[in-house]
């Protein structure tokens, strides 16, 4: 036995039962427990991509068949539609105004007016039942569409996962053939997936669920004294990383061993939860004069780094975006930075 595996085993020995960290595993072992965590991540993203897919076409299904339905319910009211056109094409309702000026006497016009009256409102009826009917079929025929595109979205991104997948399995497998002795290594990739799942993910579920809802109490923060003028409408709002880090433990003791840093256009959170180190870079960017969405850039799980696709899932999951007009509604965000510790929107009021 070489004396690296011997050192290695001796170092196992001395590690916790769960698992051994980025920092400690050995270069070579911690490449293979980088790959081995980003290829069972892909995979259990794929099996989220399978359910979302097969979602789609449950809704897909259901509303081709509502679009049968509408073929069968615009069909009838076409033919009763036609009735109507035809009449006043060829002048049948004329035949009832004659009655309405041939009358005898005031009883008469009365009747006949009542009757065209009746006709009328029934005509019109018919007629607008079935523009409504054929407004709800193109209605579903674009939902329709739209369903599609998603699909076709869905399993692109699908193939592509699967693709890296694959490669980085392949690249695993290249690496445990270099080791002399994979079965030590083998264990540790157990643990390590073991312990993401039962710790990991549950912990940023947990710390991502709480964080999106302490966000939509941002607003509160937001104080006259935080406010500078640049212009009669234009406003930048300044929150510093001290500032906002005491919110957050006001909000949720779950920040009490996090801290959020802003620096380099980006914000950076690192903390341990529940034993689990974390930590999140992510920016924020403006995609509409009242949304400022949140990117997660990395996500890093006792110094692994999880795939993209783990983050745009939870991207996907908690809603982690700033809308000013929670503050006012006249506010239109122009710009914001993350820098030298502070986050800083520049605003305008709206006011037309």
């Amino acid at each position: 036995m070489s004396k690296r595996i011997l050192f290695f085993l001796c170092f196992l020995l001395a590690l916790p039962p769960s698992l051994a960290t980025a920092e400690e595993a050995l270069p070579l072992e911690k490449t293979i427990l980088q790959q081995h965590l980003t290829q069972l991540e892909l995979e259990r993203n794929l099996q989220l991509l399978k359910l979302d897919e097969s979602k789609l076409n449950r809704d897909l299904a259901e509303l081709e068949l509502e679009a049968k339905k509408q073929e069968l319910t615009i069909s009838s009211k076409r033919k009763h539609a036609g009735k109507v056109a035809r009449a006043y094409y060829m002048g049948k309702r004329n035949d009832l105004l004659t009655l309405l000026f041939s009358a005898d006497d005031f009883n008469q016009v009365l009747t006949s007016a009542r009757l065209l009256e009746i006709i009328f409102t029934s005509d019109m009826k018919k007629l607008e039942s079935f523009q409504l009917e054929l407004a709800r079929a193109n209605d579903l025929s674009l939902q329709k569409q739209s369903q599609l595109k998603k699909i076709r979205e869905l399993r692109q991104m699908y193939e592509k996962r699967l693709a890296d997948m694959i490669a980085i399995k392949l690249l695993k497998e290249e690496n445990l053939q270099k080791l002399p002795d994979s079965s030590s290594v083998e264990a540790l990739m157990e643990n390590l997936i073991k312990d993401w799942r039962s710790r990991g993910l549950p912990v940023f579920q947990d710390f991502f669920g709480v964080l999106a809802r302490v966000m939509q109490d941002l607003p509160q923060l937001i104080t006259p004294d935080h406010i500078q003028s640049e212009g009669l409408f234009t406003h930048k709002l300044t929150i510093t990383e001290e500032e906002f880090n005491k919110f957050l433990l006001s909000k949720d003791p779950i920040f009490q061993h996090a801290y959020f840093s802003f620096d380099h256009n980006q914000l950076e959170v690192v903390g341990n939860y529940n034993q689990v180190n974390l930590k999140i870079i992510g920016s924020y960017e403006v995609v509409s004069p009242t949304e400022l969405r949140f990117h997660i850039n990395k996500l890093m799980f006792d110094g692994y780094e999880l795939p993209d696709s783990t983050a745009e899932e939870m991207a996907k999951e908690y809603n982690l975006s700033f809308y000013p007009a929670l503050i006012n509604p006249n506010i239109h965000v122009q710009e914001a930075t993350l820098d030298e510790h502070k986050l800083q929107i520049k605003v305008k009021f709206n006011i037309l």
